[in-house]
């Protein structure tokens, strides 16, 4: 599925924040010692980061401290944790080979992850919930994931109960990040 797909239904920002640039991605890309899935690199391209239908938000790999590797480093500890205490033991953290990749979560400190096997626009997406002791696999890209739960035919486990309303009746249908101060 074409990341122009998702413009049909949920429309572009006025004004996206942190969508990077070439040379910025190639930046990105050296300091997480990974290349990454092609159909999120378009994503925030055009979206930047922000939130989809009130509910969860994407991490921008650019931003500083609120980008992507910023908010991965914050929860590598908690996540060692959690998997260590409450989780499944054959799941690692990244940088550590086919661990879990932050990217993005929603309200109720539920994470959105990639796991690193193979190559990047093969890497599924894991969905913890906030303990990481119940998780979801997705075999599709966050393009895709995101044209399934919009349609209802793909929710989360960790979602399923805590909303009133379908996906494309809670509004705004995207939320940039706030802009930074300067």
């Amino acid at each position: 599925m074409a990341t122009s797909d998702l413009f049909q239904v949920i429309p572009l920002p006025d004004s996206p924040v942190w969508t990077g640039a070439g040379q910025e991605w190639e930046t990105v890309e050296r300091e997480l010692g990974t290349a990454l899935p092609e159909d999120y690199c378009e994503l925030i391209a055009f979206y930047g980061s922000g939130g989809f239908c009130g509910t969860f938000s994407i991490a921008s790999s650019f931003g500083g401290k609120r980008g992507l590797k910023s908010k991965h480093d914050m929860r590598t500890e908690f996540f060692r944790g959690m998997l260590s205490s409450y989780g499944d033991s054959r799941i690692s953290v990244y940088p550590d080979k086919g661990g879990i990749l932050y990217f993005g979560g929603d309200e109720y400190t539920n994470s959105l992850t990639w796991l690193t096997e193979g190559e990047p626009d093969e890497w599924p997406l894991v969905w913890f919930d906030d303990h990481m002791s119940q998780y979801e696999v997705f075999n599709m890209g966050i393009v895709e994931f995101l044209l399934e739960w919009t349609s209802g035919r793909v929710t989360p486990k960790v979602h399923k109960g805590l909303f009133d309303k379908p996906p494309l009746e809670r509004r705004p249908l995207f939320r940039p990040s706030p802009q930074p101060k300067r």
